[in-house]
């Protein structure tokens, strides 16, 4: 799982503070696997390694809550771990929701509506911009801020790819630290 993380260029110390090492077991192979897990707001986890992605029961968005009127919104994981990472990109003393997945949209309008600025930080495909445009929309109605990161990484499906690509060359596992244009994080 480290070696999963260090591929991402996610750096552990960030890692150990959201995710857990989390052991599965499905019941009707009795396969065993040990899987990176963040806690969702309802219980249960979503699942992460290099040859699996899943979640148990319920389905749920993960709402990181750090006393803020900001919020940032992103789809997966990693997804947020990268956005964490890449400095000044947006304001890290702020909330954090990971959707789990964009159908879970309508379950995290009633915490968007508790926020007065929000980041959108979801993925450049046909999905993640109808999603995109449905809370521009909400927050619009609401007198909230909104502010989307997604043209930064256009070129890439996602912020956590273009993450990836950008660190790549830059990250250097032995001393923990990464550079992202030039910039310590």
């Amino acid at each position: 799982l480290i070696g999963y993380l260090q591929s991402r260029n996610i750096d552990l110390r960030l890692a150990k503070k959201f995710l857990k090492e989390v052991k599965i077991e499905f019941q009707k192979t009795g396969r065993k696997l040990i899987v990176i897990g963040l806690k969702k707001r309802k219980g249960g986890y979503e699942f992460r390694s290099e040859i699996f992605k899943g979640s148990n029961s319920p389905k749920d968005i993960s709402f990181i809550n750090n006393a803020s009127n900001l919020l940032v919104i992103v789809e997966g994981m990693f997804d947020m771990l990268s956005t964490m990472s890449i400095q000044n990109f947006v304001p890290l003393n702020t909330n954090w929701m990971v959707l789990n997945s964009v159908t879970m949209i309508n379950r995290a309008m009633e915490i968007i509506k508790n926020h007065q600025e929000v980041y959108l930080v979801l993925d450049n495909d046909l999905t993640g911009k109808n999603c995109s445009e449905l809370i521009i929309s909400f927050c619009k109605e609401n007198n909230i801020i909104t502010i989307n990161k997604s043209d930064a990484y256009s070129v890439f499906n996602d912020v956590s790819e273009w993450y990836t690509k950008l660190t790549k060359s830059y990250y250097n596992p032995e001393l923990g630290y990464k550079y992202v244009k030039g910039s310590e994080i």
